[in-house]
């Protein structure tokens, strides 16, 4: 009654003897594929990371000396002296780039902006915070993050200046979204 046959007891041997080192195996080799995939998707992470950062970084850096170039010409200084818009207007659409342009008077009030006849979404206007910032460093480097455009924006204020006076604050505004992050990635 008790005694199995030698097919029944090979087949209870064959389970620990054949099975159980092949699913260790195959766990093992599973355990190894897991690391070597998480550990390709971090590098690929960072070599992305690092490309999206130089790219807000010299997208900064152009926005600031462009802006510092434009602050200091003279056909915006000479216009805002005079207080001559037309002048101003025609300055500030020669620009080349896309980006929103704003001047402000001395005080911090919209002086006028690129482009006057399309709608701007925005409404031009620098805290007493933001106007006292500017006007300590002459220029200054905001970043937000826009979550209906789901983009970065960089605001650089500078002081429309010469050597002995303050005429105003030239505002150049960029934005860096979607779009400009795929173009980044390919």
């Amino acid at each position: 009654p008790g005694a199995r046959s030698l097919k029944t007891q090979l087949a209870i041997y064959f389970i620990p003897v054949a099975l159980l080192p092949a699913v260790g195996v195959s766990f093992y080799a599973l355990q190894a594929f897991e690391k070597s995939n998480q550990e390709t998707l971090a590098r690929r992470a960072s070599s992305e990371r690092e490309a999206i950062v130089s790219e807000f970084e010299a997208n900064e850096k152009e926005l600031l000396e462009q802006a510092r170039v434009h602050a200091h010409g003279y056909p915006l200084i000479r216009s805002l002296s005079e207080n001559d818009l037309l002048k101003a207007n025609t300055y500030l659409n020669s620009f080349k780039n896309n980006r929103k342009v704003r001047v402000y008077n001395s005080e911090g009030k919209f002086w006028t902006r690129r482009n006057r006849d399309v709608v701007d979404s925005q409404i031009p206007y620098i805290s007493k915070e933001g106007l006292k910032r500017v006007r300590g460093f002459s220029e200054t480097v905001d970043r937000y993050f826009s979550s209906e455009d789901k983009a970065i924006i960089t605001v650089v204020r500078i002081l429309i200046k010469d050597k002995d006076r303050v005429y105003g604050i030239l505002e150049e505004e960029s934005t860096l979204g979607f779009k400009e992050l795929n173009q980044i990635k390919n």
